[in-house]
């Protein structure tokens, strides 16, 4: 399963996105990885509607993106490994 894309964005902004898509997943599976594909699944939808919502608000360079989402999901402090999937999946200001 790829990232899940709006077909009102212009190719070059659906590119960006899936580049970052892309970059986050790998962040992710090396961080964080899903315990099952129920996990994997919530933790791609969670990642693809943060980029949407980001991109819908004019955010469309690809590592701003990134880094926006992985913010966002809170992977980069030193208890990442230990939270749950649904303290993951918690983005803020969603």
């Amino acid at each position: 399963m790829g990232l899940i894309i709006e077909p009102s964005f212009e190719n070059s902004t659906l590119a960006n996105l899936s580049k970052a898509f892309e970059a986050i997943w790998k962040v992710l599976r090396a961080r964080n990885p899903p315990r099952d594909a129920a996990a994997e699944d919530d933790l791609r939808l969670a990642v693809s509607g943060k980029l949407l919502e980001l991109a819908a608000n004019g955010v469309t360079d690809p590592k701003e993106l990134e880094n926006r989402v992985l913010e966002s999901l809170d992977v980069t402090g030193p208890s990442a490994a230990e939270k749950t999937l649904s303290e993951r999946l918690r983005l803020r200001n969603w």
